[in-house]
């Protein structure tokens, strides 16, 4: 008899189990997931995303998932009512912004502000509140990742790994161009506008650093493109160096000095900083904000569990600086 029940108990489990592989239940071990429905034209929108989620996020950390919904095509608006209709919304009452708690819907900014800490705590309490599945069986499914969602990633995680795949191939190609110097010939086609890429790249480079400085010393919250993450990285304890210094800072730094170092070598056309050669100056102070980015990128993907996409565009941009700056594509050009 004990022998039946225990497997009356294993067959219910499995098929349990099946179930939510299925349906995609997963919920987030305490966590909270939120879905917000916004739009750019929105002034409401915006003031939520920046004033009223950030303090909010900050107070229940990574126990509170955002999934950022954007709204700016006509061809959504029908799938919107449909969607705020099956929660029990009337069309003349939807609005933006539109938030899902679960089974609960907030619209407006008031709605938000003053529900969604007491929804989010209640969630926590009774062990976490998944992804609204509605969301996940309607036409704005192929906005978000259902993936990372149901394995409980972090939205971003793909973008992030795929930086540090990236990082790696370029590092490793720049340091086997010193050795091999006829592995540079494969970039020849690009002598044309290579100075104009090097500036362009620095400068966007730059901007993104002033940027994110503005995030990390400010209370001001970014709004996040393709994926959100930003607020909760440039937030975390890992954006300053030994807590004191931005990490945003450095970036502006080494961009400055990389600058600086590139209109000396080139522009100048000065080959030595006293007894040292400069373009290998230069690269090697490139290849150490590589392998700074490289680690602070695998931060992001192991332990703050959040991805900003504005630190991996900049870390994108130091691996192509990298392949330009390599001492041997000016003999290579020159020979070509």
């Amino acid at each position: 008899m004990g022998g039946n029940t225990i497997s009356l108990r294993i067959l219910f489990l499995i098929i349990l189990f099946s179930l939510c592989l299925k349906t995609g239940c997963a919920y987030a071990s305490g966590k909270v997931n939120v879905v917000l429905f916004w739009s750019p034209t929105c002034p409401h929108c915006h003031d939520v995303i920046e004033n009223v989620l950030p303090p909010i996020q900050e107070k229940f950390k990574n126990r509170l998932l955002i999934t950022y919904i954007m709204l700016y095509k006509e061809s959504q608006a029908e799938p919107f009512y449909e969607l705020a209709a099956e929660y029990g919304v009337k069309r003349s009452d939807v609005g933006i912004p539109f938030m899902i708690v679960g089974k609960k819907v907030l619209i407006g900014t008031d709605e938000i502000k003053k529900n969604l800490p007491d929804l989010i705590q209640d969630g926590i309490n009774h062990g976490g509140i998944p992804f609204p599945e509605r969301v996940l069986h309607s036409e704005f499914a192929k906005d978000i990742d259902i993936k990372t969602i149901k394995s409980e990633n972090f939205v971003g995680e793909s973008f992030a790994i795929f930086t540090v795949i990236s990082l790696l191939i370029f590092a490793s190609y720049s340091l086997l161009s010193l050795k091999f110097t006829t592995l540079t010939k494969y970039l020849s086609f690009i002598r044309v506008f290579r100075n104009y890429l090097i500036f362009l790249l620095i400068f966007v480079g730059f901007l993104i650093s002033i940027y994110l400085l503005h995030l990390e010393t400010t209370s001001s919250s970014g709004v996040c493109i393709i994926f959100s993450g930003c607020n909760i990285v440039q937030k975390s304890s890992f954006s300053r160096i030994f807590g004191i210094i931005p990490v945003a800072l450095l970036e502006i730094f080494v961009f400055f000095v990389l600058f600086a170092l590139w209109i000396y070598s080139c522009k100048l056309k000065r080959d030595k900083i006293f007894f040292f050669n400069s373009r290998m100056i230069l690269f090697w102070i490139n290849f150490v904000a590589v392998v700074v980015a490289i680690s602070l990128t695998v931060l992001e993907i192991f332990v703050i569990k959040s991805a900003c996409i504005y630190c991996l565009i900049s870390s994108i941009i130091l691996g192509l600086l990298l392949i330009l700056f390599n001492p041997n594509f000016d003999r290579i050009n020159t020979t070509n």
